[in-house]
């Protein structure tokens, strides 16, 4: 499965931070990683490093912040944030100018939570968000996963 992520991870890079920002992002830049401590947060924060992003540059985001220790002590940012509950995300958002935004596993209202981070990162003033959806989830059909990544 992290062989199919990584090959993933090179259109989300492309996207956060090779689209118009030279890497290392430039200074005024801050990237916002939601699900940090997970797989593909994870994968991705690593990326990010490896090409030379400071950890001061980057905002981590999780429901389990503590679990992104190891960033926190290179000076990146460890915020909590729920999308479930969007009242722990202007704190969690706040400083950041660009969003990977990693939807969250199957809830009830799983739309409503995507909406939520996504208003709360306009509202923050983050001026480019990055969406990892589901395959084909601009294809109408009978999948329910990819009906919840329409928004």
């Amino acid at each position: 499965m992290l062989s199919r992520v990584r090959m993933f991870l090179c259109l989300v890079l492309w996207s956060v931070v090779v689209a118009g920002v030279p890497a290392p992002a430039a200074a005024q830049d801050r990237i916002i990683v939601s699900g940090a401590s997970g797989q593909l947060g994870g994968q991705v924060v690593e990326d990010l490093l490896a090409r030379g992003v400071r950890p001061q540059d980057l905002i981590l985001v999780s429901r389990t912040p503590q679990e992104l220790d190891q960033y926190a002590k290179r000076g990146a940012s460890t915020r909590a944030g729920d999308f479930t509950k969007p009242e722990t995300l202007p704190a969690a958002y706040a400083g950041g100018t660009r969003l990977l935004l990693i939807s969250i596993n199957p809830i009830p209202n799983r739309p409503q939570a995507h909406k939520n981070a996504i208003d709360a990162a306009v509202k923050a003033g983050v001026r480019h968000i990055v969406y990892v959806s589901s395959v084909d989830a601009d294809n109408p059909g009978d999948s329910k996963s990819a009906e919840e990544h329409r928004l």
